[in-house]
C-alpha cells in the first residue's frame, strides 16, 4: 500500500518515502531528483527528528503529511496485554500526536 500512495503523489511532486528499511524501497521507477527515501522508526524520535530535517534540506518543506504506518493485531484485542495493545498502537498514536508539528 504505502508503495501504492508513493507512485500516485509522485506524478508531479517530490515525494520522500520514509521507510523501516530503505534498502527493500526500489525507487528505480521514480524521477531520483524528486524522490528521496529515509529510514524511520516511528518509535524513535531522533530517526523521526532526522528524517524531517533530511527532508527539509533537500525539498524546503513538507506540504502534505501521509501516515501509512501500522502494525498488524492478528489477535482479539480482548486476549492481549495492555502493553502489547499499547505497542501496536503506538505507531498511530505518535503519528497523530507530534509528527506533523
Amino acid at each position: 500500500m504505502g508503495k501504492g500512495v508513493v507512485a500516485t503523489h509522485a506524478a508531479g511532486h517530490s515525494v520522500v518515502a520514509a521507510v523501516r528499511d530503505p534498502i527493500s524501497f526500489d525507487v528505480s521507477a521514480f524521477d531520483p531528483a524528486r524522490m528521496m527515501v529515509v529510514e524511520i522508526d516511528l518509535r524513535n524520535e531522533d530517526k523521526i527528528r532526522a528524517s524531517v530535517d533530511a527532508t527539509r534540506v533537500s525539498f524546503g518543506r513538507i506540504d502534505t503529511l501521509v501516515n501509512n504506518a501500522g502494525h498488524g493485531v492478528l489477535w482479539p484485542t480482548s486476549r492481549s496485554s495492555p502493553h502489547r495493545f499499547q505497542t501496536a498502537q503506538a505507531p498511530d498514536r505518535r503519528t497523530v500526536r507530534g509528527r506533523a508539528r
